[in-house]
């Protein structure tokens, strides 16, 4: 994925200005045909010729790019939905056994939008942050209530940390766990790569910490990325991971529908243990990489007419 946006300019200018700095920028709210409030930022685009001479001056179009929403995506989970057979990928073997796309795609849900409110937070106007919004006792409460439900068992490791379980439990366990907000003209706005799915009935197949405190982590390695990376690690998934992030990316374009997701499936053998030097393939390597694009894929999602055009049409053809 990382070539596709390779010419891409990140999300906010991240690295154009140091992160400690105050930045700000030219803002609008609209209301969508959902008939919730967005903000979406003003920017420009340049066309310009690439090869040759040519006596045409650059081209310069006004662009606005989604910035915030007034509502999250809804996610359901199916045993009828798309991929709920992983087909695998061919060449690559010893991966992605199982079925574990609904996963990494709550996962990527909160990375990207922790990565939103962290570039956000540098705004000179707009008061932006991420928090967890379940407590311990109501999620005690809500595991309780599933008892009902059919349990997705999900296996996260033996040896993970208590914070790291309770990431966990609140992307998966809850409906809406975790918020990622910023206020602006006094209208309070979310991550445009929030989701809510309501009785996911999900469970962790591990030891318990009913009643950890704990702030929601940061987007990159230390925090939710860690997390991540050691899933995929004991899971051994690979391929899965990047469809996953390619799905999450499509979450502004199908604001105001419901989207339907794979329901987990353990790998019908047992996943086998990797020993240094086994493979030239590195999950964490590819999770580090997928992460520097974040900014980069953010911009491309934020651009709801490009994916449109990438989906349903030629965007560009270098034959002609």
């Amino acid at each position: 994925m990382r070539p596709l946006v390779s010419q891409t300019p990140p999300f906010l200018g991240d690295g154009v200005a140091s992160f400690n700095e105050t930045i700000s920028f030219a803002c609008e709210e609209k209301e969508s045909a959902q008939g919730k409030d967005s903000l979406f930022v003003k920017g420009k685009l340049t066309w310009r010729g690439s090869k040759g001479v040519c006596d045409l001056p650059p081209k310069v179009l006004p662009k606005q790019l989604l910035l915030a929403v007034g509502s999250r995506l809804n996610v359901e989970l199916s045993e009828d939905s798309s991929l709920s057979d992983w087909p695998g990928v061919w060449g690559l073997s010893g991966y992605d056994e199982g079925n574990y796309l609904s996963v990494l795609y709550f996962a990527w849900a909160y990375i990207i939008s922790a990565r939103w409110a962290e570039l956000f937070s540098r705004s000179a106007d707009h008061e932006c942050h991420k928090s967890y919004t379940a407590d311990s006792d109501s999620m005690e409460g809500l595991l309780l209530e599933s008892d009902n439900q059919p349990m997705v068992e999900v296996d996260i490791g033996d040896d993970a940390c208590e914070e790291e379980v309770l990431w966990w439990r609140t992307i998966l366990c809850s409906d809406d766990g975790w918020d990622a907000i910023a206020k602006y003209n006094g209208h309070v706005y979310l991550s445009p790569w929030s989701i809510t799915a309501k009785k996911k009935g999900f469970t962790l197949a591990t030891k318990d910490f009913l009643g950890a405190k704990s702030g929601a982590p940061s987007s990159g390695g230390g925090g939710a990325l860690n997390n991540l990376s050691r899933f995929c690690v004991h899971h051994r998934l690979y391929a899965q991971c990047s469809v996953a992030v390619a799905g999450v990316l499509y979450i502004p374009f199908l604001r105001g529908r419901i989207i339907s997701l794979p329901l987990p499936r353990q790998a019908s053998r047992p996943v086998p243990t990797q020993r240094v030097g086994d493979s030239p393939i590195s999950i964490p390597d590819l999770l580090i990489a997928h992460n520097e694009s974040v900014p980069k894929y953010m911009t491309l999602s934020s651009n709801m007419w490009g994916l449109r055009s990438v989906l349903c049409s030629t965007f560009f053809n270098p034959d002609d």
